[in-house]
């Protein structure tokens, strides 16, 4: 224990203890503690019990920092968000020593330390769990509470002694310390000043801050099982076999019987306003909101389960950090909480209430049932039996309140009633009335059913009808501030009588709210409410109120607009108040939506809106309250003093599932490939109104916006595409205050194997290999077709050589020898004969060319290798004095041509030279031939004066044909012509010939193979 003293240097504990009370001062300003001065009928109670999944046999509460409330017992471990109860028999893996949990303890740093029956200690930190037994250093025994004190260290409480845990193991404190051996622990607590408080079976001892031994107090007990301090720094005690009482301390002084309060009890607690809460053993639950004043024992209150309490049996208690105060019972557990919403607890049978303001804050409650008037005033109920069956009211300018009752219209004034019997002819049996007003003059105006409107002035009943009034029966009236009486009528008219006249509103002309059920305003202006909403009377004209949000206003029964300029209105769904703020921007604008809050049973409301055919639902009191009729009694509201929440909600992820599979929440979620379906659950720790929790919630990458969720806690995404995502949830308390930060969670979602990137990759390769492959393909076709068009033209060359040879010139060969022979026989000298020989010369000239003609011919399936020497031979032939100079380039290395493409390409290339001699006027003309590993490029330059760009344009010079023929010749070999002019004067022409078409070099296997794949296509 003093080492555990030492480990905290002193001023590391003086800021702590700065931290502590300065976070403690801020907490209790921004929680709200319940209303002292309200009874427990009036505050909220809530209770749980095993049909709402709530444990039994609660032994001990606990709220740690992130907001959830633990709750242990006999039958295990939970967690309570406010809404579900979770059971833990495992925690990150570890099991509970034992699911008979008999202590919880919060501590200020999160941690949560669970106390066993069977002695066995475990501590909750950052969702793992430590599990402590008697091997370290604990009494092996029932755990009975466990205690923090102001320096951090933590105390457990056992049947056989008390242990504190130093550093990282547990000490067992004994007589050197001051505590008894073997002593049962059963009371731990620290007050204010630091002092830790332990008892036993009789003694109670005390272990001030900074000291290492126990004193005893001297007090003797009688089966303690808690203490507590109150406001005042009284230390109470609570005994199981005894009393729950202030004890008698030299600080104390001395106690009276009458501060004793006799009743069992395991628990208590003091609110953060002082009251005393005491959890009793089988009485139920009492309460003392003013311990601090003398003979506490004579105030208290009592709340049992046949007030709505899940048991008599209580045994722990807690106030959470919101103010609500919570208790275990062997049933279930109950909330208390402050409501805006304050019941009131009248006699039983009433029904169809109208409601009229009294003096001094009093609040008049009639009934068209036979049950008496009901004057309320404070927290007391008064009957008056003699005035029963009402169904209307009416206050006079004087402040008289007139009530028609069954026997005649009763008149209260100053404390006394007076009565006014009907008119005669008016039964007892049909009186009923249906409105009541004044007349303007101290009279008034009665429509009793069956009878019409009946006058009623200076003590008498006068028989006259009203001039201008409508026929039938009225459902609502009222008299503004300008005189002017308002009634409506069966079943959607309004009428306005005004100076003795009456004008009437109609459906479409009026509000527009089907039947009207109540009327109401302030000033000039006038509120209209209805079956199908409320409308505005300004400035002459009336407007349909609308609602923010898209929300809507049901059939409203009662509208009371109060001193303060706020709008009250009692609907089905509940009460509700629109601002004055709201008020005054509605009557600047009837079209602007307004915004309002409702109240319903959340708030306290007893029953639903009371929708009865009464004329007053709603009225203010004088002291601003604000009072409703439900179905299930009355029910007000102070509007001064209404709550707020500042504290926003903490949020987390409750639990994820992909595909119906559970996952753990986490900060990365890696979802498994080809997931489905993705359902997240959220929650929000608002324990006073957890149904009223909303959410907002979005997943970056998918969604827009934000997704409004209402009271929704969960969020479901099917068919999401792989990738990275990011899921965000907010969440605001039941006063609209949000948690702007709220809870994230990155989502990543693998894309299958044919999704992914190397796939893909690889897929663009194939892809790509596949499209080379079949170029290739397509090359080789179109090769395979040149060559076999080049082949068919060796073949007709050598049949037309095949032709000559054997035709034409086998024949002039006959012709020329049978010349000779014919010559043979003329003279030599004869002139006829020098003639035929000089003829038989040219024929021989002639039959020798057409010889080479034939070798060429057949010569075509031969390799041409002279390509380089035939052009230069045309440039060289054309030149001359006055001719350009001819200039000419080879590159690369030189390789045998395919005939037919040597043919055409000289072909081309004398044209080309030609042109350049005879049409360019230029000074050089350049011939450049590239022997390349793809193509063979010819090209032939010059620096003359170029081709007219029409003629460039057009692709042929009119009349002329060397354009179209080389451009032809080009065409036949699968070459690719171009006609330029240069970039300053002159022209080029440029032939390029794929490499595969001109040479005819050795053919590689591979290429082989693809020639054959063209050759079978």
């Amino acid at each position: 224990m003093a080492a555990l003293r030492r480990l905290t240097p002193l001023w590391m504990r003086f800021i702590l203890h700065c931290c502590i009370a300065g976070a403690g001062l801020l907490f209790a300003l921004n929680a709200h503690a319940l209303d002292r001065e309200r009874n427990l009928a009036q505050l909220h109670h809530t209770a749980w019990t095993a049909r709402d999944g709530a444990p039994s046999q609660v032994r001990a509460l606990a709220q740690t920092s992130d907001g959830y409330l633990w709750i242990g017992g006999a039958t295990g471990l939970f967690r309570f968000d406010g809404v579900t109860f979770e059971r833990y028999d495992s925690i990150g893996g570890s099991q509970l020593p034992s699911p008979n949990v008999t202590a919880l303890l919060a501590t200020r740093e999160g941690d949560l330390w669970i106390g066993f029956r069977n002695g066995a200690v475990a501590c909750l930190r950052d969702k793992t769990l430590q599990v402590y037994s008697g091997k370290d250093e604990l009494p092996p025994d029932i755990v009975f509470g466990f205690a923090q004190d102001h320096d951090g260290a933590i105390w457990a409480g056992t049947a056989r002694g008390l242990a504190v845990r130093e550093g990282k193991r547990w000490k067992t404190v004994g007589v050197v310390q001051g505590f008894p051996e073997g002593e049962r622990a059963r009371v731990l607590g620290v007050d204010r000043t630091g002092t830790l408080w332990a008892a036993g079976i009789e003694k109670l001892l005390f272990l001030p801050r900074g000291e290492q031994v126990f004193r005893d107090t001297g007090q003797r007990l009688n089966d303690a099982a808690q203490i507590a301090q109150d406001a005042a720094g009284r230390h109470w005690i609570a005994e199981t076999a005894r009393a729950v009482r202030p004890l008698a301390l030299a600080s104390s002084g001395r106690v009276g019987k009458d501060e004793e309060i006799w009743v069992g009890s395991q628990a208590i607690t003091f609110d953060r306003d002082g009251g005393l809460w005491i959890a009793t053993v089988g009485d139920g639950l009492r309460r003392i909101s003013h311990p601090e004043q003398p003979k506490p024992a004579s105030r208290v209150e009592v709340f049992t389960q046949a007030n709505g309490l899940s048991s008599d049996l209580l045994i722990a208690a807690l106030e959470d950090r919101e103010g609500n105060l919570w208790f275990g019972s062997d049933k279930g557990v109950d909330r208390f909480r402050h409501g805006d919403v304050v019941p009131v607890s009248i006699p039983g049978g009433h029904a169809g209430f109208t409601l009229m303001a009294g003096e001094g804050g009093d609040i008049w409650a009639a009934s068209f049932s036979a049950r008496p008037l009901l004057q309320i005033r404070g927290n007391a109920v008064i009957s008056h039996a003699q005035v029963v069956n009402i169904d209307s009211a009416y206050r006079d300018p004087v402040g008289a309140i007139w009530w028609p009752g069954y026997v005649g219209l009763w008149r209260y004034y100053q404390d006394r009633f007076v009565l006014m019997p009907w008119p005669a002819g008016v039964r007892g049996g049909d009186w009923f009335l249906h409105t009541l007003h004044g007349d303007g003059n101290g009279g008034l105006w009665a429509d009793i059913g069956g009878h019409g409107f009946k006058h009623f002035r200076d003590g008498k009943w006068e028989d006259t009808t009203p001039g201008g009034y409508p026929a039938g029966a009225t459902s609502a009236v009222f008299e503004d501030t300008q005189g002017r009486v308002w009634l409506s009528t069966l079943p959607d008219r309004l009428h306005r009588i005004e100076g003795g006249k009456t004008h009437t509103y109609t459906s479409e002309q009026g509000p527009q709210v089907g039947r009207v059920m109540a009327i109401g305003g302030r000033g000039p202006h006038l509120w209209v409410a209805g079956e199908l909403g409320l409308a505005l009377y300004h400035q002459g004209r009336f407007s349909k109120i609308v609602a923010a949000k898209n929300d809507t206003l049901g059939s409203i029964s009662g509208l009371v607009e109060t001193a303060s300029g706020d709008l009250w209105l009692s609907d089905v769904q509940g009460a509700i108040r629109i601002p004055a703020a709201e008020v005054s921007q509605v009557l600047a604008n009837p079209t602007h939506p307004v915004r309002y809050r409702r109240f319903d049973y959340l708030d306290g409301l007893p029953g639903a809106p009371q929708m009865a055919p009464t004329n007053f639902t709603v009225a203010e009191a004088s002291d601003g309250r604000v009072w409703f009729a439900t179905d299930n009694g009355l029910a007000w509201i102070d509007p001064n003093r209404l709550h707020h929440n500042p504290l926003p909600p903490p949020v987390y992820l409750h639990a994820v599932e992909v595909d119906g599979r559970p996952f753990l929440p986490g900060a990365l979620l890696q979802l498994p490939v080809g997931a489905q379906q993705l359902r997240i659950a959220y929650a929000a720790l608002s324990l006073s109104i957890p149904e009223r929790v909303r959410f907002r919630y979005r997943l970056e990458g998918v969604d827009q916006g934000w997704q409004d969720a209402g009271t929704r806690r969960e969020a479901i995404y099917t068919n999401l595409r792989p990738g990275h995502y990011r899921f965000r949830v907010l969440a605001a308390n039941e006063d609209g205050v949000w948690n702007t930060q709220g809870a994230a969670m990155e989502v990543q979602i693998p894309p299958p194997f044919y999704l992914t990137s190397w796939f893909l990759t690889l897929c663009v390769l194939v892809g790509a290999g596949l499209l080379w492959l079949i170029y290739l393909r397509r090359l080789r076709v179109m090769e395979a077709r040149l060559q076999a068009r080049l082949a068919e033209r060796h073949l007709e060359r050598e049949r037309i050589a095949r032709e000559l040879h054997d035709t034409l010139l086998q024949g002039i060969q006959s012709l020329i020898l049978r010349f000779q022979a014919a010559i043979e026989k003329l003279p030599v000298k004869e002139p006829a004969r020098i003639a035929m020989e000089g003829a038989l010369e040219r024929a021989d000239d002639v039959l020798s060319e057409g010889r080479d003609r034939v070798q060429g011919l057949r010569a075509a399936a031969a390799p041409v290798s002279d390509f380089p020497q035939a052009l230069a031979s045309v440039g060289a032939d054309l030149m001359h004095d006055a001719a350009p100079n001819f200039q000419m380039r080879v590159e690369g290395t030189q390789r045998p041509l395919d005939p037919l493409v040597h043919d055409e390409m000289f072909g081309i290339g004398r044209e080309a030279l030609i042109n350049a001699f005879n049409h360019a006027q230029a000074g050089t003309v350049t011939l450049e031939l590239h022997y390349g590993a793809k193509a063979l490029r010819l090209c032939i330059s010059d620096d003359g004066r170029g081709i007219a760009t029409e003629v460039l344009a057009a692709g042929v010079r009119p009349g002329h044909w060397g354009l179209a023929g080389m451009r032809e010749r080009a065409a036949r070999i699968g070459a690719t012509l171009a006609f330029r002019n240069g970039v300053a004067t002159g022209t080029e022409v440029e032939l390029h010939v794929p490499a595969k078409i001109a040479y005819r070099p050795a053919v590689a296997c591979w290429r082989g193979w693809f020639g054959r794949m063209g050759k079978d296509r």
